[in-house]
């Protein structure tokens, strides 16, 4: 994963001051940040995708402490960092001013803390200690992305560049969706639907252990449902996708209804449920899956006719 940073290095000196005090910085350039990249924001098809690329982002939260001979001292409280006009990989704009001091050892922690969502709504809450997050707590409601990632730094001390502070955020949900891959599409007067499609086993909340980057304190819940998928055609998926936490045996849910369509009126011919636990495979943060299902209508139901013994014409015979 990239970590690249630009910029200009400030002279500054420490001033004696608490944890919340912001460093003496009289002179130079401040500390930017920039580049809030997404690792892992590929899509995976046509569905409804609810997790964030770079250009979704409009703004982060950052915390920072530096650390010299007066030890760790919080310089960014978990300042909001916004884009504004600007593109991505450009300077964002930060409303506090802090200095690059040479040599001095930094610790930056960005998040993306799940605003996109419907409403706006914030299902998130970060956990801190001296200023800096150590634990985020998530509710999971299959649409609200969560983004993180720590950088450490050492300031240089011969005067060359520093540079932006490079945010290249990872996802900390796994990414799903379901197709169907009808292979009974050319068959006329029949159809499919799934329904009734969950991950019945994904997790309601978890803790996400910032330092360790590692989850936990996950609970279970009823399951993640996803959208109906009616296979009219060859390959058909549903319309949503879900952000879900990692679990690391799957159990997948579904029905498989078989219709006989005639002008216009559907008979059902056959539902059937299934449950399959996917064990030794996982959900990943920050990888996406595509769970696919192929349905088919048996043999076609064929007429033919066989030659039969062909009658013979008896001699009348007397009475």
């Amino acid at each position: 994963m990239k970590k690249i940073f630009f910029g200009i290095l400030a002279m500054a000196a420490f001033a004696a001051c608490s944890n919340e005090e912001q460093i003496a910085a009289p002179q130079g350039e401040a500390i930017a940040f920039g580049n809030a990249f997404v690792d892992n924001s590929v899509r995976a098809g046509e569905a409804v995708d609810p997790s964030y690329s770079a250009n979704d982002i409009e703004s982060f939260q950052v915390y920072g402490t530096v650390t010299g001979n007066q030890g760790p001292v919080v310089i960014y409280p978990g300042t909001t960092v916004t884009k504004g006009d600007a593109a991505y990989n450009s300077a964002w704009t930060c409303p506090v001013n802090q200095y690059w001091i040479p040599g001095a050892d930094y610790k930056f922690v960005g998040i993306v803390d799940g605003k996109k969502t419907v409403g706006g709504v914030v299902i998130t809450k970060t956990n801190l200690e001296a200023g800096m997050p150590t634990t985020i707590e998530y509710t999971a409601d299959g649409a609200t992305d969560l983004l993180c990632q720590t950088i450490i730094k050492t300031a240089k001390t011969d005067g060359t560049s520093n540079g932006l502070v490079a945010f290249n955020f990872n996802h900390l949900l796994a990414k799903v969706k379901f197709t169907v891959a009808n292979e009974s599409a050319t068959v006329t007067n029949y159809k499919y639907t799934v329904t009734d499609i969950s991950v019945s086993n994904a997790y309601n909340s978890g803790v996400y252990n910032v330092s360790a980057e590692a989850w936990g304190s996950l609970a279970s819940t009823t399951g993640q449902a996803f959208d109906s998928i009616v296979a009219t055609a060859a390959s058909t998926e549903c319309a949503n996708e879900k952000l879900l936490l990692p679990i690391a045996a799957p159990t997948v849910a579904y029905t498989v209804n078989l219709y006989y369509v005639e002008n216009g009126a559907e008979s059902l011919i056959s539902s059937t449920p299934h449950t399959t636990t996917l064990t030794g495979y996982e959900l990943e943060a920050g990888h996406a899956y595509n769970f696919k299902l192929t349905v088919k209508v048996g043999e076609l139901i064929q007429f033919t006719v066989e030659e039969q013994p062909k009658w013979t014409n008896e001699d009348p015979k007397e009475l």
